[in-house]
C-alpha cells in the first residue's frame, strides 16, 4: 500500500508539471501574438503616416502648378480626386511676390499637414 500511495504521487506531480509547462506555453504563444499584433499595427500606422505625406506633396506640386497658371489664385479648394480622405488646400497671398500654402488632409482639421511660403517670382510662368 505504501508503493502504490508512492506511485499515485508521481502521477500527481507529472499532471502538475505538465499542467504548468502547458500554462507557460499558453502564455508564452499569448505574448507572442500581441508583440505581432504591435508590430502589425506600427507598421500599419507608419504606412498611413507616408501615404498621407506622399498625397499631401502630390496636392502641393499641383497647388504650385496651378500658381504657375494663376499667380493670383487664392482660397480654399476641396480635392474630390483623393480616394479616402477629404483633403483641402488653403491658399493665402501675404504680399505680391509670396503665398501661403497649406494643406489638410481631413475636413475639419486645423492643423495642415504641409505648409510651404511659395515665392511667385521664382515660378516663372503666369499670365502676361
Amino acid at each position: 500500500m505504501v508503493n502504490r500511495t508512492r506511485h499515485h504521487r508521481r502521477q500527481g506531480s507529472a499532471l502538475l508539471i505538465c499542467t504548468l509547462a502547458a500554462t507557460v506555453l499558453s502564455m508564452a504563444t499569448l505574448a507572442i501574438v500581441r508583440s505581432q499584433q504591435l508590430a502589425i499595427a506600427r507598421i500599419d500606422a507608419t504606412r498611413t503616416s507616408l501615404s498621407g505625406q506622399a498625397t499631401a506633396d502630390g496636392l502641393m506640386q499641383r497647388t504650385i502648378a496651378m500658381l504657375r497658371v494663376d499667380p493670383t489664385l487664392q482660397g480654399q479648394y476641396q480635392d474630390t480626386r483623393v480616394k479616402g480622405a477629404e483633403p483641402w488646400i488653403d491658399v493665402q497671398p501675404i504680399s505680391s511676390s509670396e503665398t501661403l500654402v497649406q494643406i489638410y488632409l481631413y475636413k475639419g482639421s486645423k492643423i495642415p499637414i504641409v505648409r510651404r511660403m511659395v515665392n511667385l517670382k521664382s515660378l516663372g510662368g503666369g499670365k502676361s
